[in-house]
């Protein structure tokens, strides 16, 4: 059986010589993302909304439309004053800066809500429109280095469908991720325009596009990895004038990152960002931790999302098939390496691209970048399969065949099922949080109550409580208390002992991971105490990772008294629950 029928072959060359490529890809990647129009808002999306709407919320704890992106700006009072809302969890650094310049980024979501503001599903449309530039600027990223050739359209077809680009397809917050490598892969293609025509317009634009990807996300400083990979393989000029064609974009990244570290933007506190200037060997240890589960997430079906929800045990068997599974994908492409300089300038251009993606908690929505160089390469070692001499050994053809087979299943087949369901699935567990909270049984008093929440599922739960009340009209309580853990994944059992009228020692099992706002260099320590209105936090044991392991919840009142209203999460829903009584016991669990 041939490996790709001829008949397949010719209908692809036939497709990459008109212009109907970039239709037939347009379309395929807004039929992908047609149920990203019906998902709704999501956690940092109520946050956008009320800045964008100037609520009364907004005013009191954010800044303009423009600073959308400023989630806590290292001011301890601000700090303070989320974490006594509930919008903060109590365990939270004080200290912590979340603040990211992405002005580009914000003016759309500003446009969004000077023509539509009430209504999310066109909003969800305009994140569309962006995917589906992307898809067709990388596109014509292909076509200029593949040529009229069945690689080209392949490698542009599985970019296209490639289920790890949901997320910033479907979450409206996320856009920021598809215009900078919007902009960014734009700059490539300028910049291949610049070195093979010498066109000078494009030497200026280039860089240009690159700021206004930087200034739409960070990560688009992964655009330089295919810049820096062109030179090294692909350029034919001589050693000093490739490096000098890169001086124009270490004069951007170094303008921006002034500019960036002067307005004071930056990342402080929180594990889940790491500023690789300032904290160099903490982003050395995530790098060799997470970039092989990234990449794993590339090529394979297991998503890096649940990377920071895995046990340890979990975490390192993951890692480890993360790294052998890279070692097999190497060794199958050696030759293509050896032989083909394209091939290295694809593999290295998704290696370095892989490298700022490590600043973060791995999550398939960080991989736009280093896609577009597994997509060109995966085309690459489909197209040398299909045409392998002879003279190899049988074994080495069989094992490259297996090979072949299970990477196109997995690019052509699953990717495009799971791009659908994986939008599916962010929809549902977001209405159900939604639903949950906008019905919960609140009386009209509640403005003047504080909610306490026993078992939450996760913070973002607890988080978008009063943002989601208050969005719907509905009376929001004055202070959202959650006593569990932050994380539901897995579910944990939450050990509840009442010591008197007003203190309840919780011991969730696993303790209280501090996995977004308070990272290994400011861990609580033992007897440190969190006073919120109305309750303060005494951390009574503390993990080795910094992490509280048992605390006692002291409040100004006792447990029963009619200022609190306590909730219990059951069976997706909030359901009433009755404090234990002095002395007494009880074991609940967090479930999603």
């Amino acid at each position: 059986m041939a490996l790709l029928s001829e008949r397949m072959q010719h209908y692809f060359a036939h497709c990459l010589n008109s212009r109907r490529l970039y239709g037939i890809l347009a379309v395929a990647s807004i039929v992908l993302s047609l149920p990203s129009l019906w998902t709704g808002l999501h956690v940092d999306d109520f946050v956008h909304r009320h800045i964008m709407l100037r609520t009364p919320l907004a005013e009191q704890f954010y800044g303009p439309p423009l600073s959308m992106f400023d989630f806590a700006n290292g001011d301890p009072a601000r700090a303070a004053k989320l974490m006594d809302a509930g919008i903060m969890p109590w365990w939270a650094f004080t200290q912590i800066k979340l603040l990211f310049l992405r002005p580009v980024a914000a003016l759309t979501h500003w446009l969004d809500y000077l023509l539509w503001p009430d209504y999310i599903p066109l909003m969800h449309l305009h994140s569309i429109i962006w995917y589906v530039a992307l898809v067709l600027v990388v596109t014509l990223l292909y076509r200029r280095f593949f040529g009229l050739s069945f690689a080209g359209c392949l490698a542009a077809l599985m970019y296209a469908i490639d289920d790890a680009h949901a997320m910033p397809v479907c979450w409206i917050a996320n856009r920021n991720a598809l215009i900078a490598a919007f902009f960014g892969f734009l700059a490539v293609v300028l910049h291949d325009r610049w070195r093979r025509s010498h066109e000078y317009a494009s030497a200026l634009l280039a860089p240009a596009c690159l700021m206004l990807a930087l200034l739409s996300n960070e990560g688009a400083i992964a655009a330089t990895a295919y810049v820096c990979a062109y030179a090294l393989f692909i350029d034919k000029a001589s050693g000093k004038i490739r490096c000098a064609s890169l001086l124009p974009y270490l004069a951007v990244i170094t303008v921006w990152r002034i500019l960036y570290t002067f307005m004071g933007y930056g990342v402080l506190g929180t594990p889940a960002y790491i500023d690789p200037l300032g904290s160099p060997l903490d982003f050395l240890n995530a790098l060799w931790l997470r970039a092989p589960v990234l990449l794993l997430g590339q090529w394979a079906v297991a998503p890096s999302d649940l990377f920071i929800l895995y046990p340890p045990h979990i975490l390192a068997a993951v890692w480890i098939a993360a790294v052998l599974s890279l070692i097999v994908l190497a060794v199958a492409f050696v030759p293509l390496f050896r032989k083909d300089p394209m091939a290295r300038f694809w593999g290295l251009g998704m290696l370095l691209s892989v490298i700022p993606c490590c600043t973060i908690y791995p999550a398939d929505r960080l991989l736009l970048f280093a896609g577009a160089g597994a997509m060109g390469l995966l085309a690459l070692f489909i197209k040398e399969v299909r045409s392998q001499a002879t003279g190899i050994s049988c074994s080495v053809q069989t094992g490259k065949r297996l090979l072949y087979w299970v990477l196109i299943i997995i690019h052509l087949i699953v990717a495009p099922l799971f791009f659908p369901l994986r939008i599916y699935g962010f929809s549902k567990l977001g209405a159900m949080m939604n639903t949950c909270i906008e019905n919960a049984p609140l009386p009209e008093t509640v403005s003047r109550q504080d909610i306490v929440l026993v078992n939450a599922p996760n913070y973002f739960f607890v988080m978008s409580f009063p943002l989601i009340r208050a969005l719907n009209g509905k009376a929001a309580p004055e202070h959202v208390r959650s006593l569990g853990s932050n994380m539901g994944f897995p579910p944990v059992p939450i050990r509840m002992t009442r010591v008197d009228a007003q203190t309840l020692v919780v011991a969730p099992e696993g303790g209280f991971p501090c996995l977004l706002m308070r990272d290994k260099h400011h861990p609580m320590p033992i007897d440190a105490e969190v006073h919120l209105t109305g309750m303060s936090v005494r951390i009574l044991k503390v993990g080795q990772q910094g992490w509280p392991l048992e605390v006692a919840y002291h409040f100004s009142v006792p447990l029963e008294d009619n200022s609190l209203i306590w909730f219990e999460f059951k069976e997706n829903t909030l359901i009433p629950f009755t404090p234990p009584a002095i002395n007494e016991s009880i074991t609940l669990h967090t479930i999603l």
